[in-house]
C-alpha cells in the first residue's frame, strides 16, 4: 500500500520531500527525456499519487512543470546565441520542430523570432 508509513514523506515548507526530490531531479535532467515511471520509481510512489501530490504542491503536473523548465532553459540558451537546433538538443526535445512548436505555444513567438527580438 502506498499509504504505508515507509512511503509517506514529511512536509517541509508546504512541499513534500517527494515533490522536492522530483523537482531537483527534473532540474538536473533538463537535457533529456524523463518519464513519469522514472519519477515515480525515484520517490517510491504510484504515478497517480505522484501526479496529484506534485500538482497540489506546484500547481502543475510533472510533465507541464518539466516542459516549462525546458522552455525556460531554452530561452536562456537563445539569449546566449545558441542555434535553434543546438537549443532543441540541449533541452531534450525530440527534434527542432517539436521544440519550435512547444516554444511558440508557450510564448507566442518562434525561437527564431525570440532570438531576433533579443539580439
Amino acid at each position: 500500500h502506498y499509504a504505508d508509513s515507509k512511503f509517506l514523506f514529511p512536509i517541509i515548507n508546504n512541499e513534500s520531500e517527494a515533490v522536492k526530490k522530483v523537482k531537483d531531479y527534473l532540474h538536473a535532467n533538463v537535457g533529456r527525456d524523463v518519464r513519469l515511471e522514472e519519477l515515480a520509481s525515484l520517490v517510491a510512489l504510484s504515478r497517480a499519487y505522484l501526479i496529484r501530490s506534485f500538482k497540489k504542491a506546484t500547481g502543475l503536473p510533472p510533465h507541464a512543470y518539466f516542459l516549462q523548465l525546458k522552455l525556460s532553459e531554452a530561452k536562456r540558451c537563445l539569449m546566449r546565441e545558441e542555434t535553434i537546433s543546438q537549443v532543441a538538443l540541449l533541452t531534450g526535445f525530440a527534434d527542432q520542430s517539436h521544440f519550435s512548436r512547444a516554444f511558440k505555444t508557450a510564448y507566442g513567438l518562434t525561437p527564431a523570432q525570440y532570438a531576433k527580438a533579443n539580439e
